[in-house]
């Protein structure tokens, strides 16, 4: 403090990006460190992804067993969490 005057620094607090839309909120518990929102569009998408060829229904399958076991896995970390 000087002279009555305050100095404050606000820093971003460091966190993932999403390494698909490189957004600040990946997660790394997710699959692959997307961001949720990222993580529910490639679900919605899979098929899609096979019909335009974007994917082969073996890379669409792993990315959407990917996903739906970090989806449990966080679901069972935080039920245990409750009390």
């Amino acid at each position: 403090m000087v002279d009555g005057i305050y100095s404050i620094k606000i820093e971003r607090m460091p966190s993932p990006k999403c390494p698909r839309c490189y957004d600040r909120n990946g997660v790394e518990d997710n699959f692959m460190g997307m961001c949720g929102r990222c993580c529910k569009i490639c679900l919605d998408a899979a098929e899609d992804f096979v019909v335009f060829k974007m994917l082969s229904q073996e890379e669409a399958d792993r990315l959407v067993n990917g996903i739906t076991e970090a989806y449990r896995k966080q679901k069972e970390k935080y039920e245990h969490k409750k009390v």
